[in-house]
């Protein structure tokens, strides 16, 4: 009815070199239809576009472009600063060469800047590094999310990080744990072969052993003929880590209705989205947790906020090796539009392991 009042909630993501700009909403239904309208304003620093991290073998030639603009409309100056030697960086045109020798091994920190007619001035730093090209392991980390607990856990999927893990040109992904060798790249555990799931450059996952907790564990890495450095740790009973969205440091957990692939969180223009609904059940996928109900070595719950519900289901995730889709109901009395979750491991010995945290969204029937 026209006297009824609505609302509807979402996330709206402005790129970084969008210029100014009025953007029209529109909302309706069979019957009823209605606009509004949101500005779109540049500041007054200029936006600098740099490129990420660079990784580079000695004796290769490393070349990248930066750009540049301004609000104003009018020309941007560049410059750089701790510039390695025998570099070039042609200032007019935003281009950076280099070739690195042996000498060159190690870090390398470049600023560059963008300064506009106003003389307000952008920097930004390019973190290279220069390595031999011998694959090198810097640390394991938790498949789920950089801020789980960092281990192997009987089966379960975790990720090595490291460079020249892998040297085809683009990464593969066998996420069915079919293959000890993805593309020449394999993994070691105590010497022997496991499964490898994903492989790039710097960082490869792939499918722990089924050693029991506290065994001593070796992890090395084979690219082609050449071998890492090893890896030294032990098999823990649990590591439980939350699975998040890939969408820049986004915490949005990879949660979703059992018979739907839309995920609990906010409508967005990054992926499929509505929010939870206190009462229905909601399937969040996870690494570090045994994928059966046995409960080993404790059970599994979720903590919606304050609220904690145990988890009704649990069983391997489909098409994804080593990870485990866990299902909850959603508790009443919840309605937050980025309600922070943590997946907890109860110990039979009143201990807890606690996940990353994560987020979703959870609304009013």
């Amino acid at each position: 009815r026209s006297s009824d009042l609505y609302s509807a909630r979402f996330e709206a993501a402005v790129d970084a070199s969008a210029g100014p700009q009025t953007t029209i909403l529109s909302a309706g239904s069979d019957t009823e239809a209605a606009q509004s309208s949101l500005r779109v304003e540049l500041e007054n620093s200029p936006i600098l576009n740099v490129p990420g991290s660079q990784t580079i073998m000695a004796g290769s030639n490393l070349r990248f472009h930066l750009s540049a603009s301004s609000a104003d409309g009018f020309p941007v100056m560049l410059s750089a600063s701790q510039l390695p030697a025998n570099s070039t960086f042609e200032a007019a045109g935003g281009n950076f060469d280099w070739t690195p020798s042996a000498s060159d091994v190690g870090t390398h920190d470049l600023t560059f800047t963008a300064t506009n007619s106003l003389g307000i001035a952008t920097s930004k730093q390019v973190h290279l590094y220069v390595g031999s090209g011998r694959p090198e392991l810097t640390n394991l980390r938790n498949a789920a999310a950089p801020t789980a607990t960092a281990a192997c856990t009987p089966g379960s999927v975790a990720t090595l990080v490291g460079r020249f893990l892998f040297s085809g040109a683009t990464p593969v992904a066998e996420r069915s744990g079919s293959t000890l060798d993805l593309q020449n790249t394999q993994v070691l555990v105590n010497g022997v072969p496991r499964p490898v799931l994903f492989a790039s450059p710097d960082r490869v996952d792939f499918v722990c052993s089924q050693d029991a907790p506290g065994t001593p564990l070796e992890i090395a890495l084979q690219n082609g003929a050449t071998v890492s450095n090893t890896l030294r740790t032990a098999m823990l009973s649990d590591a439980p880590g939350i699975f998040t969205v890939a969408d820049g440091g986004s915490t949005q957990a990879f949660a979703f209705r059992p018979d739907s692939s839309e995920l609990a969180a906010m409508p967005n223009p990054r992926f499929l989205a509505t929010p939870a609904i206190a009462g229905e059940l909601l399937s969040v996928v996870a690494s570090g947790v045994p994928c059966d109900e046995n409960f080993s070595t404790g059970k599994p719950q979720l903590q919606f906020g304050m609220h904690i519900m145990p988890a009704r289901t649990v069983r391997p995730a489909a098409g994804y090796a080593g990870a485990c889709e866990l299902t909850f109901e959603v508790p009443t009395g919840l309605t937050n539009d980025n309600l922070s979750v943590r997946l907890q491991v109860l110990h039979y010995d009143g201990t807890a392991t606690n996940s990353n945290p994560a987020s979703i969204a959870v609304a009013d029937r």
